[in-house]
């Protein structure tokens, strides 16, 4: 078991998790019915503020694991909250206010975590929301508003952003700020092929200039999280180094990770 799959078996309390998924739905579904189905076993209660599609998947994967659901919302140990719903109650003037967050939100933790004394374990896409919609401010603020309430009411929190890492949107500029954001990374992929399917595109289309170029992008990869993300950070260093040069290079490197993907699930 990695490290990371510990971290979401057994999380230290106060702990705040991101995962960027893009396209690999099945991993985050996987990923977070894990975090859920352990906190249930260890006594604790669930919160999930999520889209109607992450509801589904998640609940299916619950199911999948041997809890059900139905059963669980009966008895007040799982809570679902439609993401978008949730965001807009606290959301003015494309900002998130404090004060409704604190209301709204803040009181839902503490409803919840009353209802169990071994603690709560939430889940939350609203932050992705904002992202996706290109308001990257407004996510940063509703992860520092996550931060307070964490400290003050001491849960755990798995944060999910629908970001391709081979994408465009995937830059430096602001996904530092994002993942510096968060306590735990929890990485984009299960047995480092990430790194692997770019450092093979590498070799394939840059030749000769590989070894150079690998140098060179090593010392951009500064960043305290760039040793648990290593093929997010390898790829966004690629991106600072040689621009839009790199985007043949994540094409294929996008082919190779998909296929490894798929050769681990046949």
């Amino acid at each position: 078991m990695s490290s990371w799959e510990k971290l979401l078996e057994i999380p230290p309390i106060g702990g705040h998790f991101v995962q960027l998924y893009g396209s690999d739905l099945d991993l985050l579904v996987s990923n977070v019915g894990r975090y859920l189905f352990e906190g249930f076993q260890a006594g604790q209660t669930l919160l999930v503020v999520a889209t109607p599609l992450h509801t589904a998947a998640f609940s299916d994967a619950l199911s999948a694991l041997g809890l059900d659901p139905t059963c669980a919302i009966r008895d007040e140990r799982l809570v679902f909250l439609d993401a978008k719903k949730t965001l807009d109650s606290f959301m003015i003037d494309g900002q998130p206010d404090g004060n409704e967050f604190e209301n709204c939100v803040g009181n839902v933790v503490r409803q919840v975590q009353s209802r169990c004394q071994f603690g709560l374990r939430a889940y939350g896409d609203m932050v992705s929301l904002l992202w996706t919609g290109g308001h990257f401010s407004a996510a940063m603020a509703l992860e520092e508003l996550w931060n307070k309430l964490i400290a003050s009411s001491a849960f755990n929190l798995f944060c999910a952003y629908d970001i391709d890492v081979f994408g465009h949107g995937f830059h430096a500029c602001d996904v530092d700020a994002l993942l510096s954001s968060h306590t735990h990374l929890v990485p984009a992929q299960t047995h480092g092929d990430l790194e692997d399917a770019v450092q093979l595109a590498m070799q394939e289309i840059l030749g000769s200039q590989f070894g150079s170029l690998k140098e060179r992008i090593e010392s951009d990869r500064q960043a305290p999280w760039t040793s648990a993300l290593r093929g997010e950070s390898l790829i966004l260093a690629l991106r600072k180094s040689v621009g839009s040069a790199a985007d043949p290079i994540l094409d294929r490197a996008r082919e190779h990770y998909h296929n490894t993907s798929s050769q681990r699930v046949a």
